[in-house]
């Protein structure tokens, strides 16, 4: 009987144990994954900060008039 309790008990401890570090594992990879998206958009936005700067009015105009609508009438 005392076996019993032993192995139960040495086979929970072990599930909790497994538990614990499979959860800190995610959440480690939750957050390599949202540094990973942060540095991608960091990047993203950089580059259409200097393609931008590059434009003189003109084409920072005609690149504009694509994504505003004109109704006049």
């Amino acid at each position: 009987m005392t076996d019993l309790i032993l192995t139960t008990g040495i086979t929970l401890i072990s599930a909790l144990v497994m538990f614990v570090f499979g959860y800190r594992a995610s959440g480690k990879a939750r957050e390599r994954g949202q540094a990973d998206k942060r540095l991608e958009d960091t990047k993203r936005a950089q580059e259409v900060r200097d393609e931008v700067g590059l434009l003189d009015d003109t084409g920072l105009a005609a690149r504009a008039s694509k994504w505003l609508r004109h109704d006049n009438g």
